[in-house]
């Protein structure tokens, strides 16, 4: 019986499809590895299978378009499944361009801090989406246009191998298998692709659809496969570490930044839970502090105890620096610590309360503590240690604060320390001294800066752009007056130590979220930079410069932090000091001494609102605050992305390209027929014009199409006049085969005849087409 005919390129097409399809999802699910939880490697999946289904469905048009195409699907893939936030009905708008313009500058600072799995972050999403898009597209173009099936799998095994590198969850051999058959697949595809060019590959017969097959075939294949599993876990060195480490955990990994890394914790979309404390006294839990400070960022001289740390053995009491005495009226409160989280802190810092005392119980092995910086380090922090720390809590009143002298440079050189005029602008030692004019001990300058920066409308906003230049904090002092806890601590204890006395730097978390009597939960959205000044005979003291951001828990009425409001007999108030107190004076507001730890903690947290003219959608000293749950703000710092200037350009280069397009490739096509000056060779480029003007309608010839099948093909689909195709067709097909030229007559005419049928394609074909084919790629 006679085989049938192979009846399309179809099936071998949608095979093709397929096979990249599944390369590029195979891609995706071990790609997405990467990132804690299912959902975001689910995102990747369908940005990949989007990303093949534009490619498919411009698969016949010019690269050029289909990569324009591309580029269109990825942005409202970054739209919808990055930052939907930003969306303007769906639609990618300027504040999404804001958004990715501040999301790439925070790609590379979040991969250096960031330990997979990590959280799907916004700059780490937008980043995977980027490559798992552009690598699906990547291969499509490879494997279907080019033919090139080997170069089609390298851009999805680069990034299954970056997301081995990465990661640290042994041999995952159900990843390796899915990768491998999908690009067999792609492979057998491009192959059976090559073979039917020398007849039909599809039978009739059910039974045996690709005919003979090569006898142990398959087995062999089974075989490759197992063996490229199987056989890396045989040999040597498997599992071992790597020659390169790229990681930031460990003993070896690059130092934490720890404002790279705050800012990294308050941006996560999904809030993660670090550690408990139990205890009746919430603190602010500090993890290390940064001393040292070269005009561009703050820093420890010794960040791991390293150097001035001594090793211990728990439990244990911490011994003090030199000279320390317990401040009198104060007592110790004991704290104990679980961690949650194996993911919590590469640093290997203890969270403790200050001031630090004693170590009394867990299983931390030997413990490094720096009695100078009050922080203690440990070999590692898992998910479960549970440690008690004893520490004395320091709060003493204004008037104590206020007998406290002898705050020199001489005495403190090291904690006073900042470069010289040619780094920091001397204006910041001047703005320091105009905040502080009229205040007479060291305590009333300190709180004098902390007031102000709780008005003067400066506002508290973690969408800003991340710079800790000299020129930053300038400007951020005078114009921005926005920011997050970083440019407030950042700003504070230059402030402070222009005036020579002594402050640094401490970088830990709130208190948390009160959970029942006696245990706070402190999560990511809970990591703050403070500032602590040094006060003789109290030692390190915390203030709390960043506005709006809740009140610290030793605020109480009458602290140092808070002193006791009094009513100045005209219906206000002033402190203890009879400075007037108004709206967005932080500081000045009274908690509640009383009650349990929930009521006291529910009236410090809402200071604010508790201030009258600090509400939504008043006019105060912080301006306008936005509505609840409204995202961006106003991008008044000179580090704004020109977009209106982006906008005007792209215009004008697409005006450019809607004017020129057009008139290059009628002058192309024109000058094409004039310079054709034999006849055989004038008939072909009236032909070759032709296809051209049909493409542009996408009606060109097809690969392996004859001039036959192509006359064929147009004449059955539009009804051409005078036999103008069937004429050219003919001159076309003599020229270019017969060994008789056409005459100069017959040459002539073929250019006729070419512009006549044009002209009815044209009329055929309506004004969308003709509109959109003027622009297509090729002439």
């Amino acid at each position: 019986m006679a085989r049938r005919a192979d009846p399309t390129p179809g099936h071998q097409r949608l095979l093709g499809l397929a096979a990249v399809a599944g390369l590029a999802v195979a891609t995706a699910l071990a790609f997405g590895r990467v990132f804690a939880g299912r959902a975001p490697t689910l995102l990747l999946v369908a940005a990949a299978l989007a990303s093949v289904a534009i490619a498919a469905l411009f698969e016949r048009r010019g690269l050029l378009l289909a990569t324009l195409a591309s580029l269109a699907g990825l942005a409202f893939a970054i739209t919808w499944i990055v930052l939907p936030q930003t969306a303007w009905y769906g639609l990618p708008s300027v504040r999404t361009l804001r958004a990715v313009g501040r999301s790439l500058e925070f790609v590379g600072q979040q991969a250096r801090v960031r330990v997979a799995p990590t959280p799907p972050l916004p700059p780490l999403m937008l980043a995977a989406v980027t490559a798992v898009w552009t690598a699906a597209f990547s291969s499509h173009a490879l494997a279907i246009r080019a033919g090139s099936p080997l170069l089609a799998v390298l851009p999805p095994i680069a990034l299954v191998g970056f997301a081995d590198t990465v990661l640290e969850d042994g041999a995952r051999p159900i990843y390796a298998i899915v990768l491998l058959a999908a690009a067999i697949a792609v492979v057998f595809a491009d192959g059976l692709r090559r073979v039917r060019q020398w007849g039909p590959v599809w039978s009739g017969s059910r039974t045996r659809r690709l005919g003979p097959s090569v006898r142990g075939s398959r087995p062999v294949a089974l075989m490759v496969i197992a063996a490229a599993v199987l056989v890396p876990g045989l040999l040597p060195g498997f599992r071992s570490g790597p020659l390169v480490d790229l990681s930031t955990a460990g003993d070896e990994g690059a130092g934490l930044d720890p404002f790279i890394s705050i800012h990294a914790q308050l941006d996560e979309q999904e809030v993660r839970d670090l550690f408990e404390v139990r205890t009746t006294d919430p603190q602010y839990w500090r993890l290390y502090t940064l001393e040292e400070f070269d005009g561009e960022e703050w820093r420890s001289k010794d960040p791991d105890g390293s150097v001035g740390g001594q090793t211990l053995t728990v439990p244990t009491v911490l011994p003090q620096p030199p000279g320390y005495a317990p401040p009198p009226d104060t007592q110790t409160k004991p704290f104990t610590f679980r961690i949650l989280t194996d993911d919590f802190d590469s640093t290997r810092a203890l969270p403790m309360a200050q001031t630090p005392e004693a170590i009394s119980a867990g299983d931390l092995g030997d413990v490094t503590w720096d009695p100078n910086r009050g922080q203690a380090f440990v070999d590692g922090l898992d998910a479960g240690l549970e440690y008690g720390i004893t520490s004395r809590i320091v709060v003493p009143t204004p008037d104590q604060l206020d007998q406290v002298v002898n705050l020199t440079s001489l005495q403190y050189g090291d904690w006073t320390d900042l470069p010289g005029d040619d780094v920091l602008d001397p204006q910041i030692g001047e703005i320091a001294d105009d905040w502080t004019a009229g205040a007479v001990s060291a305590y009333d300058k300190v709180l004098a800066i902390q007031r102000h920066f709780h008005s003067d409308g400066f506002r508290y906003d973690t969408d800003v752009e991340v710079d800790d230049s000299a020129d930053a904090l300038l400007e951020f002092l005078t114009q921005t007056k926005e920011g997050f806890c970083q440019q407030y601590a950042t700003a504070m204890a230059v402030l402070v130590r222009e005036l020579g006395i002594p402050a640094r730097i401490a970088v830990g978390y709130q208190a948390g979220t009160l959970q029942d009597d006696d245990t706070y939960l402190v999560q990511t959205k809970d990591a703050h930079a403070w500032v602590e000044v040094f006060f003789g005979g109290y030692g390190w003291l915390q203030f709390e410069p960043t506005p709006g951001h809740g009140t610290h828990p030793n605020a109480q009425a009458g602290s140092y932090l808070n002193p006791m409001t009094q009513s100045d007999g005209q219906g206000g108030q002033v402190d203890g000091r009879g400075e007037p107190i108004g709206p967005g004076r932080g500081g000045a507001v009274e908690c509640l001494t009383s009650g349990s730890p929930s009521e006291r903690q529910l009236a410090c947290k809402t200071e604010f609102l508790l201030v009258p003219g600090l509400v939504p959608g008043s006019d105060s000293g912080f301006g306008r605050l936005p509505p609840f749950g409204a995202t961006g703000t106003p991008d008044r710092s000179r580090y704004s992305v020109p977009y209106r200037l982006i906008l005007l350009g792209f215009l004008a280069v697409l005006g450019v390209f809607l004017i020129v397009v057009p008139i290059a490739k009628s002058a192309w096509r024109r000058r094409l027929l004039r310079r054709s000056r034999e006849p055989r060779d004038h008939v072909l480029a009236a032909y070759r014009v032709f296809d051209g003007e049909a493409a542009d309608l996408g009606l060109g010839r097809r690969d392996g199409e004859t001039l036959d099948e192509h006359r064929a093909r147009l004449a059955a689909a539009i009804a051409f006049t005078d036999g103008h195709l069937g004429r050219l067709t003919s001159l076309a097909t003599r020229a270019a085969y017969a060994s008789e030229a056409p005459t100069r007559e017959e040459a002539n005419a073929s250019a006729d005849d070419a512009r006549n049928a044009i002209r009815e394609l044209r009329r055929d074909a309506g004004i969308i087409r003709r509109i959109v084919g003027t622009y297509r790629p090729g002439l």
